[in-house]
């Protein structure tokens, strides 16, 4: 009899403990299952989010290129971002839902050093010297730079072509086309030892040759626009008044002048002539905002999207004839990168869109 209810309560205390054991299984069960469907929801809520984001961005580009047009009709060119095209959303008056917050940072390339193969060595070797390089150092950056993007396999005085890269270990040839990064410039002649430490990483004059320069312009450079050090480069190359430059900038800063006032449209204001030999034959200088760099971040909380173009926009139409125009046009209508192929409106009467990519850099 005790034995009956020994097994009994044996049995019972098995069942009791399968039980517990199927509870414990299915408890783990539901909470993977809510883990895996809050981070479903939490997934679909981010891509929703990022469309949103997405939309707002390609608005403010609109925005952006329709502001650029008007000021460019208004004021026969794009000169400098005093104009009011530096902040495009306040020009135009635009307003975002309080959640939701849009930055637009247009950067005028055509300020910068172009680093091409059209660009004049004269121009190159002074920026290299202005940089606190040897003239011996400059002549060897200028062209071995030159060498590695031209396309032949000929070696300038002071250049390098496949010859010497051939010796590297691993050997290597010249790209003989266009810079596509500033990492590349690592393994150009002479660029190797006086931009990058022993473990490749950049370094200070490196940092200053980006800021400095661009890979996409080829000139001339807007005087506008141009850094102090660009300015140095034009006042030794061109004859430039770098400094009544720079005085008449931090007059506008301070509001002794207007935005007017401050820019610069021909040689008449900058109360000089162009150097002599210089104003046909190599145009070191100009003052039309030409090529934009911009960049546009969408932000909803800690929710990015961000939005990197590259526009091109022609000289002041001020100085061209109607069918110069009509030439201008039709080359903004048809020569649209493969980047910015279907992307909302990406075609513009007015510009060229070159590049566009989304949440990433440009170069």
């Amino acid at each position: 009899m005790r034995s009956s209810i020994k097994q009994k309560r044996s049995r019972k205390g098995a069942i009791l403990i399968a039980t517990l054991g199927l509870i414990l299984l299915m408890t783990i069960l539901v909470v993977e299952f809510l883990k895996l469907s809050f981070s479903e929801l939490k997934r679909l809520s981010l891509e929703a989010d990022q469309d949103e984001l997405r939309a707002y961005a390609y608005s403010s580009l609109e925005i952006t290129l329709a502001v650029l047009a008007e000021i460019k009709t208004l004021d026969g060119g794009l000169f400098t971002p005093a104009q009011g095209w530096g902040t495009p959303l306040a020009y135009a008056a635009v307003e975002f839902p309080e959640d939701i917050k849009v930055q637009v940072r247009i950067e005028d390339l055509s300020g910068k050093v172009p680093l091409s193969l059209r660009t004049d060595p004269t121009i190159l070797n002074t920026f290299f010297e202005k940089l606190g390089f040897s003239s011996s150092d400059a002549n060897t950056l200028t062209d071995s730079l030159l060498d590695w993007v031209d396309e032949d396999d000929n070696a300038r005085l002071n250049g390098a072509e496949s010859s010497y890269y051939e010796r590297k270990d691993p050997p290597y040839k010249p790209t003989n086309e266009p810079l596509t990064n500033y990492e590349e410039l690592h393994y150009i002649q002479g660029f190797e030892e006086l931009f990058f430490d022993e473990n490749s990483v950049p370094n200070e004059a490196f940092a200053k040759l980006k800021d400095n320069t661009t890979l996409a312009g080829t000139g001339p450079i807007n005087v506008n626009t141009a850094s102090p050090i660009v300015l140095e480069v034009l006042e030794d190359v061109a004859n430039i008044d770098r400094q009544s430059i720079l005085d008449k900038r931090e007059q506008y800063a301070n509001g002794s002048i207007n935005a007017s006032e401050a820019m610069l449209k021909s040689n008449k204001d900058l109360n000089l002539a162009v150097q002599e030999g210089t104003s046909k034959e190599k145009p070191f200088y100009g003052f039309n905002s030409t090529l934009l760099k911009v960049n546009i971040r969408a932000y909803h909380g800690d929710n990015l999207f961000e939005l990197n173009t590259l526009l091109e926009a022609s000289a002041s139409s001020a100085s061209k004839d109607k069918k110069n125009n009509q030439k201008s046009s039709n080359k903004s209508t048809n020569n649209t990168s493969e980047d910015a192929q279907n992307k909302p409106n990406a075609k513009s009467s007015t510009f060229t869109i070159l590049k566009l990519v989304e949440n990433a850099p440009l170069d």
